[in-house]
């Protein structure tokens, strides 16, 4: 798991899909559900691109998930500070 320094505000990791300032199984299992059901329930209220996790995009992918699972695993590539919430 991944962890955020609680700072008051909202979390600014790419990958934190369930807000809860760190990255870890909750937020795998979030973004892998939404992948096998897209037209289901929305992913998250907020900022669409939060599940960006290796390159800028709009909607989230297997590869986001694929990076998120070697990320919290600590395996390179690591998540890469590319969703909106990160400043990109």
């Amino acid at each position: 798991m991944i962890r955020l320094p609680e700072s008051g505000g909202p979390s600014e990791l790419c990958g934190d899909i369930s807000l809860d300032l760190s990255v870890g199984l909750s937020d795998i299992v979030l973004l892998r559900r939404y992948l096998s059901d897209p037209g289901g329930e929305p992913l998250f209220d907020g900022d669409p691109t939060r599940c960006t996790t290796i390159e800028p995009a709009s909607t989230c992918n297997a590869a986001d998930l694929a990076v998120l699972i070697r990320g919290v695993d600590g395996l390179e590539p690591g998540i890469a500070p590319v969703c909106a919430t990160a400043g990109f």
